[in-house]
């Protein structure tokens, strides 16, 4: 019997485990993330031949919490990278279904593409309508961040959006404000980091690890010139560069391990090389944020740390004191992606936003 409240099914999948929850209205009723590694992942020679065991584990988890299909009212899904989208929600339908089903140069398919398909699945099957909310590749940069260096190489949308809108609603909401009315720089750190402005409700400029800071377990932006020389020195296959890069670049390089609360027990401890290098990847983070800032002219009302990291008094302290001068700073450690699939859909079903169609081209 379907009562006023919402319940929302949450389906956010990653590379080998698949995020789940349930939500009444706001309210998060429970979440689980069913971990895949024991089903023998390498078994299947494509990422879309794991739908079915995906979404056989959606179904679990919703008779453990004495649930049927028919008793959601809503899917909200995560929004893979296989498209470009704007911010907001998108309905999952046929256009949406063809999208994600298909690989195409610069948009492989992904673990992330899978929530859309699972909830593609579910709504043929149970008639149960079906969104995604804030994609990976977001699209909300101002006409001159698109440029880079070289005109057949623009720079792509993408980098935490699921994340830091929600997180900045909720700085705007203990601002007694509106995310739609604030400028907002936003810092996801992690093990990629991110920084992010937020101009009143769109993300307008980025600087991702690729092109930033180091991170953890990530190169940054290395010199061009020596990049191409490693290139093409014989030393490295492809693979094995773009692992040096994402994967094996950063403080694991530099320390041996990515471990943060290791290395800044140790800096704590007195590790001077561990110190150090916490005191670098602060030091370059700030400067990405510095030059964010001017894409509003300086015109700040907060800057907000977010993310895993975040919770490092260490890390924060020193971002703190480079960026303390912009505006004020607000902390709201961790992750809430969950949270914000299920309140963006939410907000779609009371009305209070309207979902886009995809239409190709």
């Amino acid at each position: 019997m379907k009562t006023d409240s919402i319940q929302i099914l949450v389906i956010n999948t990653g590379s080998t485990s698949t995020k789940l929850a349930l939500f009444r209205d706001e309210e998060l009723i429970t979440s689980e993330s069913a971990d895949h590694t024991l089903h023998g992942l390498d078994k299947y020679d494509t990422v879309a031949e794991q739908i079915p065991m995906r979404t056989e584990a959606v179904l679990q988890f919703l008779a453990k919490n004495n649930t049927r299909p028919d008793q959601v009212d809503v899917i909200a899904a995560r929004g893979g990278a296989f498209g470009i989208f704007q911010g907001g929600g998108y309905e999952i339908d046929d256009a949406i279904l063809a999208l994600a089903s298909v690989p195409r140069e610069g948009f492989p398919m992904t673990a992330s593409s899978l929530s859309v398909l699972i909830a593609g699945e579910l709504k043929k099957q149970y008639g149960i309508p079906a969104y995604f909310y804030d994609a990976v590749r977001t699209d909300e940069l101002c006409d001159l961040a698109r440029y880079s260096g070289v005109s057949f190489i623009p720079r792509i949308a993408g980098a935490h959006p699921l994340n830091t809108k929600e997180v900045g609603r909720r700085a705007a909401a203990h601002l007694g404000s509106h995310y739609e009315d604030l400028n907002l720089l936003i810092l996801h750190l992690g093990g990629g980091i991110s920084v992010e402005m937020h101009e009143k409700g769109r993300m307008i400029d980025k600087i991702c690890s690729e092109e930033g800071s180091i991170t953890p377990e990530r190169a940054g932006k290395i010199p061009n010139d020596s990049l191409v020389e490693l290139c093409f020195s014989g030393c490295y296959t492809q693979k094995e560069l773009m692992k040096l890069l994402r994967g094996r670049g950063g403080l694991i390089d530099y320390l041996g391990t990515s471990d943060m609360q290791k290395i800044t027990t140790a800096a704590e401890e007195g590790d001077e090389k561990a110190r150090t290098m916490i005191e670098v990847m602060a030091y370059m983070t700030a400067k990405d944020a510095g030059a964010l800032a001017t894409t509003v002219k300086g015109r700040i009302d907060q800057v907000i740390f977010t993310g895993g990291l975040a919770y490092s008094d260490l890390f924060t302290s020193l971002l703190r004191e480079r960026l303390s001068f912009l505006a004020p700073v607000m902390i709201i450690p961790g992750s809430f992606e969950l949270e914000a699939l299920a309140h963006g859909v939410l907000r779609i079903m009371n009305r209070q936003e309207e979902a886009h169609r995809y239409e190709e081209g």
